[in-house]
């Protein structure tokens, strides 16, 4: 993996370190199409050795389409990973996502779109979109935000009231990203907190279908819970610390 990646490469690389393991593992996760079974720990590596044409490591836009056009799910991961959020356009977004058919290929879709300046029009736009690994993306955004942003509180309440409200309704994938979205806002204060907590008794038990994995449906309270409570440990050592 060393030296300079050119398309090519990129290809040629990621079908030697594809295993068959990997490929019955992703097919459980719902991949439907062409596959090498790549690691992700691979795809970190091989994203170490791209480089954008203004030498920006980990980044190539154009390598990034390319790849998208092969239809395979390992190459689609990891366009998703070195696509440049300042360059990608809206139109090549709106493309990318009518291929969208698992969530092999919608969480790294929704990791991308984050760092992009169009998150918020794509969250809005995909509300309530009847595909169902297209529609649980907005919530992945919504996640990324409640775990990284400093948006006010006031942001995030209607989208609380929308899963209260749509959650059950939802299909299964888009079901499992509300349910981990409202975990993500209510670990945020105490006040979100609280709030999830309300929607968390009004929604009732959240049951999904995840296959043949051995993935789990998180407790809204129960992980919400454990998240404040790795806060207070980390406040506790830090405060030690300082004494």
């Amino acid at each position: 993996m060393d030296g300079s990646m050119d398309f090519k490469k990129v290809i040629d690389t990621l079908e030697s370190v594809g295993t068959d393991q990997n490929i019955k593992i992703y097919r459980r996760h719902g991949a439907k199409r062409a596959l090498y079974g790549v690691s992700f720990a691979n795809f970190k590596k091989i994203k170490k050795q791209i480089t954008s044409e203004n030498g920006k490591k980990g980044f190539n836009q154009s390598i990034a389409e390319q790849l998208w056009l092969t239809d395979n799910t390992d190459a689609q991961i990891l366009a998703c990973m070195i696509a440049e959020p300042s360059k990608i356009t809206k139109e090549v977004i709106w493309n990318w996502s009518k291929s969208i058919d698992s969530n092999m290929i919608s969480n790294p879709f929704a990791d991308l779109i984050y760092g992009t300046p169009y998150k918020e029009e794509f969250i809005k736009e995909w509300l309530g979109n009847t595909n169902d690994f297209l529609g649980r993306v907005p919530f992945n955004l919504i996640s990324l935000s409640a775990k990284n942003s400093k948006e006010t509180d006031d942001y995030f309440v209607p989208y609380i009231t929308y899963a209260e409200k749509n959650l059950q309704h939802a299909k299964n994938w888009t079901k499992e990203s509300m349910n981990n979205c409202l975990i993500a806002i209510g670990g945020r204060n105490d006040h979100l907190k609280e709030r999830v907590f309300k929607a968390a008794d009004l929604i009732g038990l959240v049951e999904i279908d995840h296959g043949e994995t051995s993935c789990k449906t998180f407790d809204i309270k129960d992980y919400v819970n454990k998240i404040h409570l790795k806060k207070q440990e980390l406040a506790n050592k830090r405060a030690l610390a300082i004494k």
